[in-house]
């Protein structure tokens, strides 16, 4: 982020601390998610509630938050199953 977009160290430094929190969180949040989930009852029906993956991710990240943006919104994707198409911005010349 430094050589390519220009971020000072501080500012890169932050992105990157909050691309490991996204990861953290969609991680424990799948944890959560993956555990059984509570129904209604209803007498005489066995009802259970399961969460599948459902399709592709586009990701094309900004310029001012490229690791944060990119990290949080793949980790989503992923965790859950589906797949992710990855667009990076080209770097400046």
């Amino acid at each position: 982020m430094v050589f390519e977009i220009g971020k000072n160290w501080m500012e890169a430094d932050g992105d990157t601390a909050e691309a490991i929190d996204f990861l953290e969180f969609y991680a424990r949040e799948m944890m959560r998610l993956n555990e059984r989930q509570p129904v209604t009852e209803f007498p005489g029906e066995e009802n259970n509630l399961y969460y599948i993956p459902l399709g592709v991710g586009a990701v094309i990240p900004p310029w001012n938050f490229p690791g944060a943006i990119m990290a949080g919104m793949t980790t989503a994707s992923l965790v859950t199953g589906n797949t992710v198409i990855l667009k990076p911005r080209p770097s400046l010349p």
